[in-house]
């Protein structure tokens, strides 16, 4: 029982601790925007960002990768054979099924 009591007087220090530590603030009053009217000039508005670092950000031209080139046309290759032999493979399995079902049928 005693461990029961000393947790929850525990809760209570914690409980009272996080509360301190909150500042005290005024509350904002709300805005009523039903009669807000902004003035906008009828000439409009021009914003200007000044951006000097702009200029530097180009990008350079990037040399040309033999080796990634030829590790891309490498793999595209290799698809191209592998989807090849799906189709095949696919083809055989439905000339199979139909020559089965020709023995079983006759």
């Amino acid at each position: 029982m005693q461990l029961v009591s000393s947790s929850k007087e525990e809760g209570k220090n914690e409980a009272s601790s996080s509360e301190s530590e909150w500042e005290e603030v005024e509350e904002r009053e709300e805005q009523n925007l039903d009669d807000y009217n902004p003035v906008i000039p009828k000439e409009g508005v021009e914003i200007t960002i000044d951006c000097p670092d702009l200029h530097i950000r180009k990008r350079k031209k990037k040399q040309f990768d033999w080796h990634e080139y030829i590790r891309l046309y490498i793999n595209r290759e290799r698809k191209d054979a592998q989807l090849c032999l799906h189709k095949t493979h696919l083809i055989c399995l439905l000339a199979h099924g139909f020559f089965v079902n020709d023995v079983l049928n006759s």
